[in-house]
């Protein structure tokens, strides 16, 4: 036992100690209430977030799972990811996403799984999955380390993104494609400008030619070189009608055919062209198949892609045709072409040739583009492609180098049957005449070409430069005229225009139009009005005289335009 205390002083020494002792005491006891006090706030905390997270994972439309960070091995899914892959999450836990074929791509699993272990995350990589049908998506994947327990683990966050990229692309490609189409445009211009001037060349050139020739013996070597000379005209002529068909400014005579009649029409002359060592099929659909376009044009199409076909094949192979009928529901994009919705008949033409790679697809139907070298002239798809669009159609290619290609065509079917096929009237007198004709044309070259063959015909004529030379021989001229034949674009008035002076002034003159082109800014479908008669350029004598017998012929008591509903004539055009 302790010694009993022997003063006053040693006892309050003693109860100074056991008062320090015991404020010691209080000071430790309020110090653990304190902290047992926050580490209860601290695990409340803790279960909150808990469950802040246990319910943003299960309710995030993303998918989100969390796996071992070693072995990938699933721990948990969301609804999310279920939805998204189509896996229920007893068939994925414990499994891992190599396991059930999530990834479309492995080694772009491996690379994100390295990325989260050297920086602990990962943030929108867009990624390739697979959904449990196959179908393949394109995600934004983030990943990030968590630490729970004893085991690193990943969470992975992915959302479905294929729609918005999908649009990127489709919108991408309406930008090319609209820059394809200005730039055609602006070619369309240039070719259909260089076109109309050069068949107001060969109309001279190729009368000319027919002019000395029945100066010429048959048989000798001057009426053999002029007729080398017309031959010559004729194939320029052609090769302008290319350039007019892609331009979409050539004269067009639509009437409603019958795609399957043209098909079958077609066959013998398609079998010849492609030669035997390439088979030809037809797939036509039953039914009506009736649109309306110019059958010879259309026949065009068919020849030119043909053509194609058989230089593609140069081995042997198959073309097939087929017809069918489709209705589209929303606007369709395809290579080359916006469809909008409404019924179509569908021209499909396809072959089992070399095919195109994507940069040949894209620049197809460009002009003088070829793959032929020197033995293609770039004309041929570009023909094509002006006819269907002059036509109100639309035309799209699918190819892949070696798997042949597949041109398919859209043309607006309309109802009814065919349109009877038109009889060439028969004249009533002979290809020559004695009336009197109003020739307005102020190309001079041309205008004196016409001149003459008129007269060698027995016309009377009265040449006009233009549409104030013309109103001055109507004003002045004392006797009938008969006819007007005016060229239809020319600077300061244009052919229609000075049609409706004319006719004001002298209402039963027939008018006979002569075109290189009808542009779309005096003329629809080709027709300066409903009714009128044009004559294409370049012409022979024959075939222009012939033209104005059957109109001075068919006289009748209304032959003028329309006295409303028409547009303003367009000047400065030559």
């Amino acid at each position: 036992m302790d010694p009993i205390p022997h003063s006053l002083s040693e006892l309050d020494q003693l109860r100074s100690a056991l008062h320090a002792s015991e404020a010691r005491y209080l000071a430790l006891q309020e110090s653990v209430a304190r902290e047992v006090s926050e580490s209860r706030r601290i695990e409340a905390l803790l279960r909150e977030n808990e469950e802040r997270f246990r319910l943003a994972f299960q309710t995030s439309p993303d998918a989100m799972s969390i796996a071992r960070l070693d072995d990938g091995t699933f721990i948990a899914i969301n609804a999310g990811f279920s939805s998204f892959s189509g896996w229920a999450e007893d068939e994925v836990i414990g499994r891992t996403s190599t396991a059930i074929g999530l990834w479309a791509d492995a080694g772009e699993r491996s690379r994100m799984v390295e990325a989260v272990r050297q920086q602990g995350s990962v943030r929108d990589l867009e990624v390739r999955l697979c959904r449990r049908d196959g179908q393949e998506r394109i995600v934004l994947l983030s990943s990030q380390v968590l630490t729970r327990g004893q085991e690193p683990q990943m969470l992975c966050v992915c959302r479905d993104i294929t729609e918005r990229r999908l649009a990127d692309q489709e919108h991408q490609l309406l930008q090319v494609q609209l820059r394809q189409s200005q730039k055609m445009e602006a070619v369309g211009l240039l070719a259909g400008g260089v076109a109309h001037d050069f068949n107001n060349l060969m109309t001279v050139i190729g009368n000319y030619a027919d002019f000395l020739a029945e100066q010429l013996p048959e048989g000798g070597q001057q009426r053999d070189d002029v007729e080398q000379i017309r031959r010559a005209a004729e194939r320029a002529t052609s090769l302008t009608r290319q350039l007019l068909a892609f331009s979409r400014r050539q004269v067009m005579k639509p009437r409603r055919i019958e795609v399957n009649q043209l098909v079958a029409d077609m066959d013998k002359m398609l079998r010849r062209l492609i030669g035997e060592h390439i088979e030809l099929t037809s797939s036509l659909v039953s039914g009506r198949s009736t649109v309306e376009v110019d059958p010879h044009q259309l026949e065009q199409v068919l020849l030119n892609l043909a053509v194609n076909a058989r230089d593609a094949m140069g081995a042997g192979g198959r073309l097939t045709i087929e017809t069918l009928r489709v209705t589209l529901a929303g606007l369709q994009t395809a290579r080359a072409a916006e469809i909008p919705p409404g019924s179509y008949v569908l021209l499909r033409v396809a072959d089992t040739g070399s095919g195109m790679d994507k940069e040949t697809q894209r620049r197809a139907f460009e002009p003088f583009f070829t793959t032929k070298g020197g033995l293609g002239t770039g004309l041929g798809l570009s023909t094509v492609y002006g006819i269907i669009k002059q036509s109100g159609g639309h035309i799209a290619v699918q190819s892949r180098p070696g798997a042949g290609a597949s041109f398919r065509i859209y043309l607006p079917a309309v109802e009814g049957g065919a349109s009877p096929e038109e009889e060439d009237l028969p004249a009533a007198r002979p290809a020559r005449g004695d009336e009197t004709i109003l020739l307005v044309e102020d190309d001079a070259l041309v205008r004196e070409t016409v001149r003459q063959l008129l007269c060698r015909s027995g016309f009377r004529v009265l040449a006009a430069e233009g549409g104030a030379e013309a109103l001055r021989h109507v004003r002045d001229e004392p006797a009938a005229i008969d006819l007007l034949l005016s060229d239809m674009v020319m600077p300061q008035m244009d052919g229609r225009a000075v049609a409706r002076e004319v006719l004001a002034l002298r209402p039963a003159i027939s008018v006979l139009f002569m075109t290189g082109y009808a542009s779309s800014a005096i003329a629809e479908n080709g027709q300066p009005w409903p009714g009128a008669e044009l004559i294409e350029k370049p012409f022979t004598a024959q075939a222009l005289i012939e033209k104005i017998r059957a109109v001075l012929e068919r006289r009748r008591p209304a032959r003028g335009p329309p006295r409303a509903g028409l547009p303003q004539a367009a000047a400065g055009e030559g």
